[in-house]
């Protein structure tokens, strides 16, 4: 998703870059990439997040946490592109805690405002921390993502229902 918004950003005539501690896409990149530290270094990362005083209008962070390192030098350029509610990605309770104060300090007291991929998130992080939330429904490309053709498959599959499953690594 961050690549097709920059692309589209792009697109439109704006100066964009992407800052990234690695970027693996099927997508053609059209603007500026830096990648900043290999991503295994997570430090080097957050140092750099911490230490970066931005030139740029707008700073644009889709980690929580990323938000709150990037909020020291830059208050006032940063928006929070919300793809999903990062306190989930964690089983410990201090952890969960420690995201939750983050999302509090970032969109409660600093106001930095949001874009959410779906209004169900868009309502949760108004609900929970009062914040300014743009939705902007994600949508598929179907001229990238498209419905296999396959007739043996078709048959196959008859009249039952198909669900996608998406699965990932963290909790």
């Amino acid at each position: 998703m961050i690549v097709e918004y920059a692309n589209y950003l792009h697109s439109k005539g704006h100066d964009v870059e992407i800052m990234t501690a690695r970027l693996q896409t099927v997508f053609k990149v059209k603007c500026k990439i830096e990648i900043f530290s290999s991503g295994e270094n997570k430090l080097k990362t957050i140092i750099k997040a911490l230490s970066l005083r931005s030139k740029s209008d707008v700073l644009i962070a889709d980690i929580i946490a990323m938000v709150l390192f990037l909020s020291f030098k830059n208050r006032g350029k940063l928006l929070y592109f919300a793809q999903d509610y990062d306190e989930s990605y964690y089983k410990n309770f201090f952890m969960k805690l420690l995201i939750r104060f983050i999302y509090f300090y970032c969109l409660t007291l600093l106001k930095i405002p949001v874009i959410a991929v779906s209004e169900r998130l868009g309502e949760l992080l108004r609900r929970r921390f009062s914040s300014n939330v743009t939705v902007i429904n994600n949508g598929i490309d179907t001229n990238i993502f498209y419905s296999d053709k396959d007739k043996e498959y078709i048959s196959l599959k008859g009249n039952s229902k198909v669900v996608l499953i998406f699965a990932r690594s963290d909790f």
